[in-house]
């Protein structure tokens, strides 16, 4: 008798192997891609705070950056008189938190860079997702940023 497609024992061993490649494999599960797509937002976040510190070298004015805990995101922003001109507004999805920690008290949640491009104090930006706790930190003085992962 000709013998034609696969058992059920054969299938069952290839579909148990491909999920076990599927879950160790990088890129391929989904958890990876969030973190991917996390770190992306923090490198994100490192881009829009060194754009805002040019901003303020080449306008003259101070720049600033709020955070906004209540919806996990920020903006960042210049004071034109009694307007304020937004240039970034990020929500962050995939975080299940986002804090500052300055070195001065007062201008709750809010950070800025001088027209010289430095910080009149330091700070650091947390930011928690489910697998990583970030840090970005801005030096006082320098404005120098960087990011540390937990």
């Amino acid at each position: 008798m000709l013998k034609r497609g696969f058992t059920l024992l054969e299938l069952l061993l290839v579909i148990s192997l491909l999920s076990i490649l599927f879950l160790f494999i990088p890129g391929l599960n989904l958890t990876s891609r969030f973190r991917i797509a996390n770190q992306d937002e923090v490198q994100r976040l490192v881009d829009n705070l060194r754009l805002a510190q040019r901003r303020a070298i080449l306008e003259g004015v101070n720049q600033y950056l709020t955070i906004d805990p209540e919806h996990i995101g920020y903006q960042i922003y210049q004071l034109s008189g009694s307007e304020l001109l937004i240039y970034h507004q990020i929500i962050l999805e995939n975080f299940q938190s986002i804090s500052i920690n300055r070195s001065v008290s007062g201008l709750n949640n809010t950070f800025y860079f001088t027209p010289a491009g430095t910080s009149v104090f330091g700070c650091t930006i947390t930011l928690e997702d489910n697998f990583n706790l970030w840090r970005v930190i801005v030096a006082v003085g320098s404005g120098k940023i960087r990011i540390e992962k937990e």
